[in-house]
């Protein structure tokens, strides 16, 4: 698939394992929309300092 030169194509990958059953916990009691969240901040954080350069 091409992309044009006014796009970045962003691949997320990753996972997150607590490192203890309380880590674990805390985890399954996160939501989906808290963790995108999270996702999005970060995606606003990259796009601001693609802006500067």
């Amino acid at each position: 698939m091409h992309i044009p030169d006014t796009h970045t194509k962003f691949i997320y990958e990753g996972q997150n394992k607590g490192v203890n059953f309380v880590g674990r916990a805390m985890l399954k009691l996160g939501s989906d929309k808290s963790n995108n969240k999270v996702v999005q901040e970060f995606m606003q954080k990259v796009e601001q300092e693609a802006l500067k350069a």
